[in-house]
């Protein structure tokens, strides 16, 4: 559940661009190998969305979002005496 956690706004981000870049414009080409189950398709164009948008989310949290969190911090330690905020 923590990963899920960590790869969520990648999923949020990644899962309508696999759905409509991907899977959509090539799933009748893959259904014409796999036969034509009414229930296979459902089945199969399931599980194909929910594994691509896991790798792909998977992808963007490894080689995005964790590496600007560690620049972030870096940034946030040398500046953390510098920035003063006043409310008034």
């Amino acid at each position: 559940m923590l990963f899920l956690g960590d790869i969520s706004y990648g999923l949020y981000i990644g899962h309508w661009l696999i759905f409509v870049n991907i899977l959509e414009p090539h799933f009748n080409w893959f259904l014409s190998k796999i036969g034509s189950y009414y229930l296979t398709h459902i089945v199969v164009r399931y599980f194909m969305m929910i594994s691509l948008s896991l790798l792909f989310a998977t992808f963007l949290y490894y080689i995005i979002e964790k590496p600007f969190i560690k620049i972030g911090y870096k940034v946030a330690k040398k500046y953390k005496n510098k920035l003063v905020f006043r409310l008034n």
